[in-house]
């Protein structure tokens, strides 16, 4: 290894090369600059790829511009010292650009995100290779395991034993591993979330909805513990929730009857009251006789509702969904299409004007 007393010298060549792009050229000063560089390599006890890099270097520039580029690139040499001076026993050099550090790939100062160090072999200056892909520069652009890689979803996918998630291997037993749900995750030991273990117990885990997850330590919500009674907790889906002795949704109290309260689609609930749209109470409704149609209809024995408005033009006995794409509806009357009355038949014309009349007149 490069012994520390050789930094000030080090720092000395850089200072050689600042000196002569902001002052005049001096050619005393980068002889200095080459002498430093000569007696580094000579001293240089590391991999012989730095050596052979450091006497790479070729003196037979005369012009100004040359010197210029030839100092610039001093300066990237003697970081590359500096960078030495940090190696261990296990790192080395694999070939060209590409070396190992501390159990990590690199080209030239880019970590190599995931390489197998044990396969990995550079192939040139700039290719690479190991058993999972092929690296131009740093980058995998041809993933050798790609046909036999099993692609599980929610950015999951499992070669042989190993689990990866966006490219990235996971420690986790491939032979149990399964997903659950809404990124959620678990083998035989462990709970994951987006590929993050978790501390759940995986014996107890149960996914339930919303982000809603319950385990034998309790109830959490965006796997952030929840402060309730586990007991007496009711995933009803839809952000409802009921918990000690009430009903909440999106974690705010609401004043429905705790033990008739049912859900009864993302917008419509009911209670022994009535029944609600997005928690309005619809006037003298019944869950018993209320039917939810293709939304945004819904209609009981009297009325026709629409996002939980009474159209009151529109027979409930009779009404029918023809088309929404085309926002086709009928009752025995005549025909809608995008909210306006179709006549067609003379007494669909007739019972249009009575019930204008009717309306008018009440």
């Amino acid at each position: 290894m490069i012994k520390l007393s050789l930094l000030p010298k080090i720092l000395f060549g850089i200072c050689c090369f600042c000196v002569t792009h902001v002052f005049s050229f001096d050619r005393a000063i980068m002889d200095q600059s080459f002498s430093l560089i000569d007696s580094l390599a000579n001293q240089s006890k590391v991999d012989t790829w730095f050596v052979a890099r450091l006497s790479s270097l070729q003196y037979d520039y005369t012009h100004d511009k040359a010197v210029y580029d030839y100092l610039s690139s001093l300066r990237h040499y003697a970081a590359d010292i500096v960078f030495a001076l940090s190696l261990e026993p296990t790192d080395h050099y694999v070939w060209y650009n590409y070396f190992v550090r501390k159990g990590v790939v690199y080209y030239d100062n880019y970590i190599i995100h995931n390489a197998d160090v044990a396969s990995f072999d550079a192939l040139d200056y700039d290719y690479a290779i190991d058993e999972h892909c092929a690296y131009f520069f740093n980058a995998c652009v041809w993933p050798l395991w790609e046909a036999n890689r099993e692609f599980l979803g929610d950015n999951f996918s499992r070669y042989a034993t190993t689990i990866f998630r966006k490219d990235i291997p996971l420690d986790a037993n491939g032979l149990t591993f399964s997903l659950l749900g809404q990124h959620y995750a678990k083998d035989d030991q462990f709970v994951y979330f987006a590929g993050k273990q978790m501390s759940y117990d995986v014996d107890s885990f149960v996914l339930l909805g919303d982000g809603y997850v319950v385990d034998s330590g309790g109830v959490y919500y965006n796997n952030i513990p929840r402060n309730v009674d586990r007991d007496s907790f009711e995933y009803l889906g839809h952000h409802y929730v009921k918990a000690n002795g009430h009903i909440f949704w999106y974690h705010q109290q609401q004043a429905y009857d705790h033990d008739s309260f049912v859900v009864l689609d993302p917008h419509y609930v009911a209670d022994r009251n009535g029944v609600y749209f997005r928690n309005i109470l619809l006037s003298n409704t019944s869950q018993d006789d209320f039917v939810i149609l293709e939304y945004p209809f819904a209609k009981d024995t009297h009325y026709v509702y629409e996002q939980g408005k009474k159209v009151s033009r529109l027979d409930a006995k009779s009404f029918a969904i023809i088309d929404l794409s085309q926002w086709l509806v009928r009752d025995k009357y005549g025909i809608y299409k995008n909210r306006q009355w179709h006549e067609w038949t003379w007494r669909g014309r007739i019972g249009n004007l009575l019930q204008r009349i009717w309306s008018k007149l009440w």
